[in-house]
């Protein structure tokens, strides 16, 4: 009896849940995986997939950047990940969730 009642219970939510969501908006998310090689070998083409986020602000909610930044944790390939994101400022909204096997040994 009281599995049928947790069930009945559960379906009850999923329904209301599912019917308050009277309209659906598509979400338009842009992700920039783990740029790390591109931090280091490859700045112009990060620099282009970026460019493209904010000539396209218009149709896009929202960029993150997941996964790792650099490859060594050197200053050179932070400072191109930094331009790099930082060209989105007030253009697009974005956010990073940075990768946490390139922090150097101080970090670990």
């Amino acid at each position: 009896m009281k599995k049928q009642l947790r069930l009945a219970a559960l379906l009850a939510t999923t329904i209301l849940v599912l019917s308050s969501c009277s309209t659906q908006k598509q979400v338009r998310l842009v992700l920039l995986p783990d740029i790390q090689t591109y931090s280091r070998l490859y700045p112009d083409i990060l620099r282009s997939q970026t460019q493209w986020a904010v000539e396209h602000a218009d149709s896009i909610d929202f960029v993150l950047q997941q996964g790792d930044m650099t490859d060594h944790n050197i200053d050179k390939e932070w400072a191109v990940a930094a331009s790099t994101l930082n060209m989105m400022d007030d253009k697009v909204p974005y956010a990073f969730c940075y990768g946490k096997s390139r922090f150097g040994k101080k970090f670990e």
